[in-house]
């Protein structure tokens, strides 16, 4: 039922310096390439409808394909425009130096700005302005500041002093700051829209002040158009930075809402401006970079249109002959889109603002709304009959639902899919067929079973919901172009999953509600082989003649060699080079196979181990017999089998444990792979079923035991389980 689909593409470890990264949906470099290139698109001109993210446009154009752009985010185009650029660190210095030369007053601004956010060392008395404030929601001042004085080396965080709190004070009248932020977005308006107010009450009345001073200032200021641009850019990242939702103990925060939490952090926008520079200087190559109706040079490129496109072309757009479309697919940002509204019009006045009024209006993003604004653009799309590629993280039930039934509305085919489970991202392969596939519901409820008994794991509700409606839009079984998607559409689709949930050969195997819940399989075929045994499989025959590779490479090892449905996650990855490889050192990525694991030392170990299980056995008087699996007999009567393995794939045996009394079975393995196993058994609770019972007994102990004086059958029953192996927290005495 399920096809061999192309790859999960993980692509490279992404920069972390991405301007304005927690509003934008994951992508990492290589993905739309890699996309491609498997669908032998390897040039030429590529659209990009969307422009979600900058660095998918420019990883395209890195990698040869010219691409067009079309995006109406002014925010957005300001950030491709520099970035491409590729500006020098003097460069971006050069700017901020004559931004900061300019006078208030009779002061220097840089100096006057950063005054606003000084304090003083609690120890040494030395004054400091590179400092972040603590706040809680709804105070007048803040908490805590958190300080590194290069004075004394005092790091760390304090309480907040007078002196802070008169510093505070000095922000001038925040109501004509206010009323400032206000004009520039809506000019003559006394009531702002809800969303406005929301953008301007979410700041705190020292960020505002330095924003809108910094804007004033740059407006009269006479530079070269580069470094206009890069001071924008740096405002940009200033208008981020000087909001509330910087959450303190959130982790990675992605606000999709403008919710200030109870805690957060309050930075200095000067050093932020100051610090800018690293995620502006991204590149180390200029990008061709136009805007239409220019174009960059055939080498490769963007073309930026700073519309959207979403009706057939009327003849006034002159398009260059596309090869095919590739995409980030987001969830829609209110918090994202609204910001940019309120940006746009505090940075270049009330027009700019004015192109993104409808995030100024539109306070929800449902699916269904996702859905309508998607299908205009594969519409686009489907009149010149272009394949469509798109990487789509982050995604829900909901969403999954948007996406395909988009793209089967305006006529496309589903073609193949790559779901990545753990990280919930998906990528898809469109076409627009000749003829669509008649509705073709037979063998459909077979995708979640075969799914289970491929990935050999337990799989979640979203999980197996995803794998389900992807076997759907290859059938054709979605609302095509001559059918309107209706509000029902999501439910109707999730009646049918749930109803298929319900049948007999699958099980719940948890507590939560459904919607949370885990599904395996109630009787799991003989044979079956657990993803994260694959997973070591791959890993293993890749480590032997690649012992030094990165987190990276192991997982494009991994997932090239997976069914594009089954990758593994990096937490299994990460598990595998703990078991197998020295870990890298402070300055290196590498990991680096252990001396120990290499297939001739790990051979000598087994049988090493051989050879002491026959001896003991004989030792203790029992007839031994057996290779691959060694037999104690006591007479008739069997007292022990064992099997022997360096790695953690047990599961090789999986054939041969109902037939086997698990009390007399013996499993010797590494001491290396305890951490590994435990972990798989975490993860998998028909695993832990499957072996349940079992003896888990390492190397290092067999040696022991070999030699313990006075040894008889009777001692080793006692010893055999004294020094734990995997699985304590599990409560799985017979394995330990």
């Amino acid at each position: 039922m399920i096809p061999n689909f192309p790859p999960f593409f993980s692509g490279q470890e992404p920069s972390s310096n991405t301007p304005l990264e927690r509003y934008l949906p994951p992508y990492q470099p290589g993905i739309l390439p890699s996309m491609l290139k498997e669908s032998g698109i390897v040039d030429g001109w590529i659209l990009e409808p969307i422009g979600s993210h900058p660095m998918a446009a420019i990883d395209l154009a890195q990698h040869g394909y010219r691409v067009f752009v079309a995006c109406n985010n002014p925010i957005l185009a300001r950030l491709y425009e520099v970035i491409c650029a590729a500006p020098s660190l003097a460069e971006i210095t050069a700017a901020l130096s004559e931004l900061g030369a300019l006078k208030r007053g009779d002061e220097r601004l840089e100096l006057q700005l950063t005054a606003q956010y000084q304090t003083t060392c609690p120890k040494c008395g030395q004054t400091l302005s590179n400092v972040t404030f603590f706040w809680q929601k709804d105070a007048s001042a803040p908490y805590a500041k958190e300080i590194d004085c290069g004075n004394c080396n005092l790091t760390g965080e304090f309480p907040v002093s007078d002196q802070d709190i008169s510093v505070l004070q000095k922000s001038g009248n925040i109501q004509l700051h206010r009323t400032r932020a206000l004009q520039r977005v809506l000019p003559g308006s006394d009531t702002p829209p809800i969303a406005v107010q929301e953008v301007i009450d979410s700041y705190l009345p020292r960020a505002l002040a330095t924003i809108t001073t910094l804007i004033n200032k740059l407006e009269n200021l006479q530079t070269t158009p580069l470094r206009k641009n890069i001071l924008e850019a740096l405002i940009i990242l200033a208008c981020d930075q000087g909001n509330m939702l910087w959450g303190i103990g959130s982790g990675r925060s992605r606000p999709r809402q403008i919710s200030i939490p109870l805690q957060f952090k309050e930075a200095n926008l000067w050093s932020i401006l100051e610090q800018g520079a690293q995620k502006l200087m991204i590149l180390s190559v200029p990008i061709d970079f136009t805007f239409y109706p220019n174009l960059p040079s055939a080498a490769g490129g963007i073309c930026f249109y700073p519309n959207r496109i979403r009706k057939k072309n009327d003849g006034t757009l002159q398009l260059p002959v596309f090869r095919g479309v590739a995409t980030v697919l987001p969830r829609p940002n209110q918090a994202f889109w609204t910001y940019s509204a309120v940006w746009a019009g505090w940075l270049w006045g009330a027009e700019s603002a004015h192109q993104l009024k409808g995030a100024l209006e539109r306070r929800r993003y449902d699916w269904l709304w996702h859905t309508n604004a998607l299908h205009r653009l594969f519409n686009f799309a489907a009149e010149l009959k272009l394949p469509w590629f798109s990487h789509a993280p982050e995604l829900s039930t909901g969403y999954t639902t948007s996406f395909l039934a988009a793209s089967a509305a305006s006529g496309y085919q589903l073609t193949h899919a790559a779901y990545h489970a753990s990280s919930h991202t998906a990528q898809f392969y469109w076409k627009i067929p000749g003829k669509l596939p008649e509705n073709n519901h037979t063998g459909q409820i077979e995708a979640i079973i075969e799914y289970l008994n491929q990935k050999g794991e337990p799989a979640t509700y979203q999980e197996l919901f995803t794998i389900d409606l992807i076997g759907q839009a290859l059938l054709g079984n979605l609302p095509g172009p001559d059918q309107k998607i209706e509000t029902t559409l999501f439910n109707q689709i999730q009646t049918n999953f749930e109803q298929k949930l319900m049948r007999p050969d699958l099980k719940k195997i948890d507590l939560d509600q459904i919607e949370f819940g885990e599904f395996w399989l109630n009787k799991p075929p003989d044979g079956i082989r657990p993803l994260s045994d694959q997973a070591e499989l791959h890993l293993i025959r890749f480590l032997q003649t690649n012992p030094v590779i990165t987190m990276g490479e192991a997982e494009q090892a991994i997932n090239t060699r997976q069914p594009g449905y089954l990758p593994a996650d990096r937490e299994l990855i990460q598990k595998l080079l703990q078991s197998y490889c020295e870990p890298p050192a402070v300055s290196s990525e590498h990991w680096t196979l252990h001396p120990q694991e290499t297939r001739e030392n790990r051979q000598a170990d087994i049988l090493e181990i051989q050879q002491i299980i026959r001896q003991t056995g004989v030792r203790l008087g029992l007839e031994v017999s057996g290779d691959k699996e060694i037999l104690w007999k006591n007479g008739p009567n069997l007292e022990f089998r064992f099997f022997i393995t360096a790695s953690s794939i047990i599961s090789r045996f999986f054939e041969k444990l109902p037939l086997i009394d698990a009390a007399k079975t013996i499993l010797i393995y590494p001491g290396s792979r305890a951490g590994l196993l435990t972990y798989k058994l975490k993860r998998n609770p028909g695993f832990t079923q499957a072996i349940h019972g079992i003896h888990f007994i390492k190397f290092r102990h067999i040696r022991f035991l070999e030699k313990h004086p006075g040894l008889n059958l009777q001692t080793w029953v006692q010893l055999m389980d004294s020094d734990p192996a995997v699985g304590q927290e599990l409560n799985q005495t017979l394995l330990i």
